[in-house]
């Protein structure tokens, strides 16, 4: 008498995300037979989708025991569909199939601002800022006033379109920068918004975009004043800022409370004392200018006088 295989009548089930990266897990889930009959020996194999609808079978990455089998998507395997079949063994036949849904990229991790803030002005008297960031792989990153639009995310792989799109590729965790993305320094009292992403890749979605915001004080102001003009009543006397990185702020006369004294003799109270008072009046340009020019009146008379030009603020 010849027997004959019986033919499985389970179904298999795959649990998981179709994404690449993510592992998927096929089921055989057993059929019950009469009398008896245990169809939960057979083999596995997993296919991967190719041109013309076909499948091409997988041959590595595929962890299978009794009716468990697992498999991972790789970068290869987006865009295409997978087929995974179960076949019995022994005293069953056939095969029982299931496909997934087109593999997708997955999510990038995103990147992390650890640091972004005001740094020491530069040696050329520019505001600088820092920048730590917690990675640099494949990690794009624009620094904008923070009134402006946020920038739009590109689309694609290719280097060219995020240069395109004015974003700049991270070359250390930690860099320094001093001017914004439309080529500009940094204006002082400004607000100004890091942005970060990680960018489209071959196994990869773009990741969230990040920000952060910092608020620019002012810079270190530089230079010198210097004075000319006649120290006489009735004459003017201007005061010249030199070697100077800004122009932007007051201009403030400063009378001594104190005269100078029998031939001079007493000398003038420290800059930072409290023995001057502040003049309201007699003296332009009072702001914005590199000089300031000072008319000297009857009770400025044998009395000490200085100018201050005060950056905004």
């Amino acid at each position: 008498m010849k027997t004959e295989q019986t033919e499985i009548h389970g179904y298999v089930s795959i649990d998981g995300i179709d994404t690449a990266g993510k592992e998927l897990i096929a089921t055989y889930n057993q059929a019950s037979y009469i009398p008896t009959g245990n169809d939960g020996s057979g083999t596995w194999k997993w296919y991967r989708e190719s041109s013309g609808g076909s499948y091409t079978e997988i041959t590595a990455g595929i962890t299978s025991k009794g009716v468990e089998s697992r498999y991972t998507p790789t970068g290869a395997d987006i865009g295409k569909k997978l087929k995974v079949e179960y076949t019995g063994t022994g005293d069953f036949k056939a095969s029982k199939t299931a496909v997934t849904t087109s593999i997708k990229k997955n999510v990038a991790k995103d990147p992390v601002i650890n640091k972004f803030k005001q740094g020491d002005d530069t040696a050329d008297s520019h505001l600088r800022i820092e920048i730590e960031l917690d990675t640099i792989e494949n990690v794009w990153y624009m620094i904008k006033d923070s009134n402006t639009e946020v920038p739009q995310i590109p689309s694609g792989t290719s280097e060219d379109v995020m240069t395109d799109a004015k974003w700049t590729k991270a070359t250390s965790t930690k860099m320094e920068a001093t001017k914004d993305v439309e080529g500009k320094y940094y204006a002082a009292n400004t607000k100004y918004t890091l942005y970060i992403l990680k960018q489209e890749s071959a196994d990869t979605q773009v990741s969230n975009l990040i920000s952060r915001e910092v608020e620019l004080g002012t810079m270190t102001q530089t230079g010198t004043i210097t004075y000319t003009g006649n120290e006489v009543v009735g004459k003017t006397i201007t005061a010249t800022m030199k070697d100077t990185n800004n122009d932007k702020g007051s201009w403030k006369w400063y009378v001594s409370d104190t005269d100078c004294g029998a031939n001079g003799g007493t000398v003038a109270p420290l800059a930072e004392s409290t023995e001057w008072k502040q003049l309201a009046s007699g003296y332009s340009p009072t702001v914005d200018s590199t000089t300031s020019t000072l008319t000297l009146s009857e009770d400025m008379w044998k009395h000490y006088i200085k100018a201050e030009f005060v950056p905004n603020n």
